[in-house]
């Protein structure tokens, strides 16, 4: 700094006061608190965890962030003032605290506002459609998706046709995919909650969906009904248009 300053090409200069590490919304703040600690470019992680223990956090996790540090950390509001006057420490916020949002889609997609759907309630249910799912598979025992009384076929109340494992046991990305679309768990355990955006649609689902078969199960889907089709997957090696996109296009 001093040698900047000589140069002439420092206007003003000062240490980060403690203050400007600290998130406003800490302030005020008490009990014991969960913290995001943020080190500077460059400083070791287990340098910047041993100065939030030394300012008497106690800490969760520590994770490399693009060049950059963060400790997860516990602290009451007297540790708080000392983890912001540490000399690596560049910011301090609260741990965020997260939650799954999925079942919000149904509203924020129909109308932005909360716990309005507007398309449902104007009759658009997905009645008499059929969409077609190719993914992993999908739990067909599961509420969202099981007939108590009708086998798998046309006059099942959900799906209408399946090909890949016969396992009745699913995926997490094929139970998400599909409950997204059309998952209902209303007839079997009478709740309302996390339904499908057509929730009174059926579905076509199929587990095997490589370039080979795609078209051919999709033809398949078409014959049960399917008029629409939903496919949360893709080739990461290229991204050229090869014969998988040509299949699907047709």
């Amino acid at each position: 700094v001093a040698r900047l300053r000589q140069q002439g090409q420092v206007l003003w200069s000062s240490p980060l006061h403690p203050a400007y590490r600290l998130a406003p919304e800490l302030l005020g703040r008490e009990g014991t608190m969960r913290l995001s600690v943020l080190g500077f470019t460059g400083v070791p992680g287990a340098m910047l965890e041993a100065q939030v223990i030394a300012a008497g956090a106690s800490v969760e996790d520590a994770q490399e962030q693009v060049g950059r540090w963060l400790v997860v950390a516990t602290a009451t509001p007297d540790v708080l003032l000392r983890l912001v006057r540490a000399r690596d420490v560049q910011w301090v916020e609260p741990a965020a605290v997260l939650t799954e949002r999925n079942d919000t889609t149904a509203w924020a997609i129909q109308t932005k506002t909360s716990n309005s759907p507007r398309l449902w309630n104007l009759g658009l249910r997905g009645e008499g459609q059929v969409i077609g799912h190719q993914d992993s598979r999908i739990p067909t025992g599961a509420c969202y998706f099981s007939d108590p009384v009708n086998p798998i076929g046309p006059s099942h109340r959900k799906i209408v046709y399946r090909s890949g494992s016969s396992l009745t046991s699913g995926s997490s990305h094929g139970t998400h995919t599909a409950g997204t679309a059309v998952g209902d768990a209303q007839p079997v355990t009478g709740s309302t909650a996390n339904r499908g955006m057509a929730y009174l649609a059926k579905i076509a689902t199929s587990s095997d969906y490589n370039a080979g078969v795609w078209s051919a199960r999709a033809s398949t889907h078409l014959s049960f009904g399917a008029r629409i089709h939903t496919n949360s997957w893709g080739d990461d090696t290229t991204t050229a248009y090869n014969t998988h996109c040509n299949a699907i296009d047709a």
